[in-house]
């Protein structure tokens, strides 16, 4: 006997034991209420690991989760036995891809899922806002950014590109409330990162300035001057004030790198009808880091070396030598290739059934089974003959979808199925009374 079977049978015998046992009641009991869908245990969520890779600036092994069930629920103030999705994925920085298959899918909470692509298997949506707590329902894929100029200044590194805003596909039947107001999914991409920082020149080397008449002299001071020196009749020169040297030029600076470019918007598809409620708009691109300027030019810039001269009845000065100071050259910020990425583009998705994917037959069956238990067989019957329906419309109308799935995701699904038929067959026996029968199929699982 096979695993599978070696599991489902001896719960459709304990199911069928329940039943019978029910009709031997002689005073029926109260009706317990449906179970509450929005509890963690008929949550199912799984996570699978992809290789190592860069997702959001950062060496990751990303995730891909997917979660399953009748009623999915984002809200930050729900807390344990009821849904913590809200605590488990917003603002996690490895998720890659987020799969959600519901009946409903409720957010109540502003959901951060930064790059994330993320797709929506629905029949309702639902945005819920609470003003009075400031919180609204929204869900953003907006990337992590780079806030920080890159490498050590000098380099000239340029600025990182803005990730692109995760991908946002919704295949649902209808969404509340029809207007939302203001765009509830913000795709939009991320920053680019601001342009590495430049230097500046080196100033060149100042020099004391000689001024007034530190010699006897017929006539005055040439301008600027330095040095001053003497020839002596034995040949050669003897210094007698100042340093036989030029003030220095500045440098050139450095200049900074190129900002990143914002990062694409996200791509948008959904039914038309949900056109406005996405902004898909280009990143902001990175922040020019500031100007360099040259290094000054020593002083004095326009400097002079000055001989001492005796002409044989005066002492006089002679300009002997001039030298100009030149100042670096500054180096400007270059601007980024765009003030913002390229916004995302919208996408309309449409066809019969659009919101149905058999993986949400995970959260249903689990729900049902407890519902079945509680006695409400009307309302199995329904739900499992319709969904029966729905998987036999998706195997037809998608085949190449369903193909396309791993053998182990095929199986899965035709474990859902048969436990679907199981489901149907139990709940189209006579009514029984539903609390005792409820607190015994309860006992049994």
């Amino acid at each position: 006997m096979t695993p599978f079977f070696r599991r489902s049978l001896p719960r459709v015998l304990a199911v069928l034991a329940i039943v019978a046992l029910g009709r031997l009641m002689a005073a029926p009991c109260a009706a317990a209420p449906l179970p509450d869908p929005s509890l963690q245990k008929y949550l199912a969520v799984t996570v699978t690991t992809s290789t190592q890779q860069t997702f959001n600036f950062a060496i990751v092994y990303p995730k891909t989760v997917s979660v399953s069930g009748k009623y999915v629920l984002f809200d930050a103030t729900s807390k344990a036995p009821y849904s913590t999705l809200f605590d488990t994925i917003s603002g996690k920085t490895d998720i890659q891809t987020l799969n959600i298959y519901a009946e409903t899918l409720v957010i109540r909470s502003p959901i951060w899922l930064p790059g994330t692509t993320v797709n929506i298997f629905a029949q309702h949506f639902r945005i819920e806002d609470n003003p009075a707590k400031a919180q609204y329902g929204t869900l953003a894929t907006i990337p992590y950014s780079l806030t920080a100029p890159p490498g050590v200044a000098g380099q000239q590194a340029n600025g990182a590109n803005g990730i692109a805003g995760g991908a946002v596909n919704c295949y649902v039947s209808d969404v509340f409330p029809a207007d939302p107001g203001f765009p509830r999914l913000n795709l939009a991409g991320g920053q680019g990162q601001p342009g590495g920082l430049g230097l500046n020149g080196v100033n060149g080397a100042n020099m004391k300035l000689i001024t007034g008449t530190p010699f006897p002299s017929s006539n005055a001071l040439p301008s600027g001057t330095v040095y001053i020196f003497e020839y002596l009749t034995s040949g050669g020169t003897v210094g007698m004030k100042g340093t036989d040297a030029w003030p220095g030029d500045g440098t050139n600076a450095t200049a900074p790198g190129q900002p990143g470019l914002g990062g694409a918007g996200g791509n948008f598809s959904a039914p038309y009808f949900m056109q406005d409620f996405a902004s898909m708009a280009g990143g902001v691109s990175g922040a020019k880091a500031p100007d360099c300027l040259g290094g000054l030019a020593g002083t004095p810039v326009n400097a002079a070396h000055t001989q001492y001269y005796f002409n044989g009845s005066t002492y006089q000065y002679i300009l002997a030598e001039s030298h100009t100071s030149l100042a670096g050259a500054n180096a400007p910020a270059p601007a980024p290739l765009a003030p913002t990425g390229p916004d995302g583009g919208f996408s309309s998705l449409y066809g019969l059934n659009l919101w149905f994917h058999p993986f949400v037959l995970q959260g249903i069956v689990s729900y049902y089974w407890d519902a079945l238990a509680d006695g409400y067989n009307d309302q199995t019957r329904d739900a499992m003959t319709t969904y029966l329906s729905l998987l036999d419309f998706f195997k037809s109308a998608h085949s190449d979808v369903y193909n396309a799935l791993t053998p182990y995701q095929r199986l899965d699904i035709q474990t859902w199925q048969v436990e679907m038929e199981e489901m149907l067959q139990v709940a189209n026996q006579p009514p029984k009374p539903k609390n005792s029968v409820g607190r015994q199929w309860n006992e049994y699982r």
